[in-house]
């Protein structure tokens, strides 16, 4: 018997697979090609759109929590993890999930 686990964030389920996938992807380092710019005022453009395409990225990603302070129980054939973290302001807020053991 295979037991599939997943997990509910924010009214979507996400499979084992994908959970595992996302958290490999976050490991990636980041890329280290540069292009050489010929004057201050290039930079400066480069810079200009890097912060505006920023700003656009923030406004359609979701928010990200760091998770601390996980307990983990089971009980009845059920194991039953409980998560706390923190909000984007700074609130504590406690997300619980359970996987079936058998």
């Amino acid at each position: 018997m295979i037991n599939y686990m997943t997990i509910e964030l924010g009214g979507q389920q996400f499979s084992e697979a994908q959970v595992i996938a996302a958290i490999a992807a976050s490991n990636d380092p980041a890329p280290t090609s540069f292009t050489s710019y010929s004057s201050v005022e290039e930079v400066s453009g480069v810079l200009q759109a890097v912060l505006h395409r920023l700003a656009a990225l923030e406004d359609r990603l979701p928010t990200t929590h760091a998770g601390f302070g996980v307990t983990t129980t089971t009980a009845n054939s059920v194991t039953t993890h409980r998560v706390q973290m923190l909000d984007r302001t700074g609130q504590t807020v406690i997300v619980t999930f359970e996987q079936p053991t058998t």
